[in-house]
């Protein structure tokens, strides 16, 4: 049985992703699995950093390109907030994050 059918709302939390730490293609291809295998969407992001008025996310170049296309890949539904996953859960029409 797979976990989302047991819990349907459960997705599957890549927070933080550091540089060089967590955000190697092997480790962001173990998560992605993860949620193909649990039927369960990825929801990821940074940490994040102050320039100014502006807050900027701390991603290596190419990272969440990588995410959403293997993601996309896999047929795993992915956000870049917790926020856009609640949206898409509940069936909303707007992500008030954004």
């Amino acid at each position: 049985m797979r976990l989302a059918e047991i819990m349907p709302n459960v997705v599957l939390l890549f927070r933080p992703i550091i540089a060089n730490e967590n955000d190697n293609p092997e480790i962001i291809q173990q998560m992605i699995e993860i949620c193909k295998e649990s039927a369960t969407p990825l929801v990821y992001t940074s940490l994040y950093t102050k320039e100014g008025d502006k807050v900027k996310k701390c991603l290596s170049t190419g990272v969440e390109e990588l995410i959403i296309e293997e993601a996309t890949k896999q047929g795993v539904k992915v956000f870049p907030k917790s926020a856009c996953a609640t949206k898409d859960i509940l069936g909303l029409d707007i992500c008030y994050a954004h």
